[in-house]
């Protein structure tokens, strides 16, 4: 595994200790000149769904097409800015019918195996569909996109794609923000995380063999890790940002290169892991990453609110969509907001499937050694388990990649081995989950449609041990009553003795010398510690517009601290 430079980590986390000397900072977008921008996007971005409800812009030579630079990304972009794909229309289908009968054709392209396209066009596909309010995994009864993502993995190097594939990490970054829009497993996502770990530079980024935009890359691995559950403060998280912050341009805020897709991505990646882009380390050598993306906004005219790649160049749709996720503070994983009339739903409903019919599902595997094994099969909607490991044993059905069940047995009802593996211990069971649902003992459940199938070996769930039910037994004889005890009586209370009168109050005595000495003392530290604090907050007023005054009296209500007005707590 290569290691993180601590070179740049170091120089990124020195730079908040060179504030005292530059007192003047770069100022950073305002709020209100971000949503600014976000409006004007938003208008552009509308613009360009036809009245077919398809993405296009031939004016910036962006056409849709299943393929890295397709029209249908901007479905991200207006989801960012919320927009709901259903109300994305210009007076006919909206962009969610297109997406769903493009996407979900069972005639068209998306409906061949998982070798149609490379793992990372899958990818691309359901984090499209996602925030169009699409189901990614029941698209329609024959494209289930997170299962042909699953369809690309490659045990044998913990990535997708082929060998070949092994040694770029923008693969296995899109695998697994495709996968994150579905429900697998977290312990799924293990190996292709760990693959990204081992992919890192010494200096903190990540490249693609041959030469492409480092930023990029970067970006998408570390939106990939972040929305996989790896936390901001992982060491190799924290170097990707140390190697991004490294490569800003001074002065213009650029990331690594004046490309527009470059600095976006980046900062879509640093949005993933709650990076502050407007914070003081961000504003010590000039504008921030976003304030050079609101610079290349078009201000009026033709694209008026779209986003050119270089500068001086037509806006078009597919520099648009990243910036804007970019302002919009999101990575690439992205909700369906709510619709424009709040009672109709954000997502559109799943079709309806009836059982029995050929379907897709995604299957995660993880034995007692810990390797995990992802794979796409297929069998009858709503078959049982059992029988949809018996379809991929026998290749009933298509599965990719192949032989991804070469064995299995059952104990009665129970799942008791796959793939030559088995509990190792005495309170272990193969564990099933479909899709969200609880785990159980793996036997002979029904899998409905498009269900995500999760099997591994773990405790026995024991509120759901599966076993054969055995004949009802007969009811015993009732035993006979024993009597109750008698109970005792209860002893007459006494009297109760008359209450004397009070006596007279003490004298009180007089203060012992210890206790005056104690008090002063007590009364002498409390000033001083709200001195200090005055002190402390003086020592900055001049870089915070703040002051403090305390003032003290010796009358009883004596004790008042003045703060100027704007001092905050």
């Amino acid at each position: 595994m290569r290691v993180s430079s601590s070179g740049r980590l170091a120089v990124f986390l020195l730079s908040l200790l060179a504030l005292a000397a530059l007192p003047a900072l770069a100022s950073a977008a305002t709020p209100a000149q971000i949503e600014a921008a976000k409006a004007k996007a938003e208008t552009y971005l509308k613009g360009k769904v036809a009245e077919s409800g398809e993405p296009s812009d031939p004016e910036g030579g962006i056409a849709f097409e299943h393929s890295r630079f397709g029209a249908d990304w901007s479905a991200i972009a207006l989801a960012a800015v919320g927009v709901n794909a259903a109300d994305a229309t210009n007076g006919g289908p909206s962009l969610q019918d297109f997406l769903s009968v493009e996407y979900g054709s069972p005639t068209g392209e998306l409906a061949g195996p998982p070798s149609q396209f490379a793992p990372e066009e899958w990818s691309r596909l359901a984090l499209i569909a996602h925030p169009a309010g699409l189901d990614t995994s029941r698209v329609s009864a024959t494209v289930n996109l997170p299962a042909r993502i699953a369809g690309k993995w490659n045990q044998v190097t913990g990535s997708f794609g082929g060998t070949e594939a092994a040694a770029f990490p923008t693969p296995s970054a899109l695998g697994l923000l495709g996968l994150v829009t579905s429900a697998t497993p977290r312990w799924a996502l293990a190996p292709a995380i760990a693959k990204l770990r081992e992919l890192q530079e010494p200096d903190g980024g990540w490249t693609e063999p041959g030469g492409f935009p480092r930023a990029e890359t970067t970006g998408i691995v570390l939106a990939a890790l972040c929305e996989a559950g790896v936390p901001g403060y992982d060491p190799a998280v924290q170097a990707g940002v140390a190697y991004l912050h490294g490569e800003k341009q001074p002065g213009t805020g650029a990331i690594e290169a004046t490309n527009t897709e470059s600095t976006a991505i980046a900062v879509m990646g640093m949005n993933a892991c709650g990076v502050d882009l407007e914070g003081i380390e961000w504003r010590l050598t000039g504008s921030t990453p976003l304030d050079y993306l609101i610079s290349l906004q078009t201000p009026t005219g033709a694209g008026e609110g779209g986003f050119p790649s270089e500068v001086g160049e037509t806006p078009n749709l597919y520099a648009s969509t990243f910036a804007t996720l970019a302002l919009a503070g999101d990575g690439f994983v992205v909700e369906p907001p709510p619709r424009e009339d709040a009672a109709l739903p954000s997502l559109r409903p799943a079709p309806i499937v009836a059982d029995g019919t050929p379907v897709a599902h995604e299957l995660a595997i993880e034995g007692p050694s810990g390797v995990v094994r992802m794979c796409s099969v297929e069998g009858p909607s709503g078959a049982s388990l059992g029988t949809l490991l018996t379809d991929a044993q026998a290749a009933a059905f298509p599965s990719y990649p192949e032989g991804c069940v070469g064995s299995f047995s059952y104990e009665g009802s129970k799942l008791a081995t796959l793939n030559g593996q088995g509990p190792e211990n005495a309170d272990q069971s193969w564990v099933l989950r479909l899709d969200r649902g609880n785990e159980a003992v793996a036997a002979e459940q029904p899998v409905p449609f498009g269900d995500v199938i999760a099997l591994r070996v773990g405790a026995t769930p024991v509120a759901t041990v599966v076993g054969p039910q055995g004949p009802e037994g007969a009811t015993g004889a009732t035993g006979p009553s024993r009597p109750t005890g008698v109970a005792g009586a209860t002893g007459e209370t006494g009297p109760v003795g008359q209450v004397g009168p009070n006596g007279p109050a003490g004298k009180r005595g007089a203060r012992g010398s210890a206790g005056k000495a104690a008090k002063k003392k007590a009364r002498k530290a409390q000033a001083k510690v709200r001195k200090l604090v005055c002190v402390a907050a003086q020592k900055h007023a001049k870089n915070r517009e703040r002051r403090c005054v305390v003032r003290h009296k010796k009358t009883k209500a004596a004790r008042r601290i003045e703060i100027s007005k704007g001092s905050g707590v």
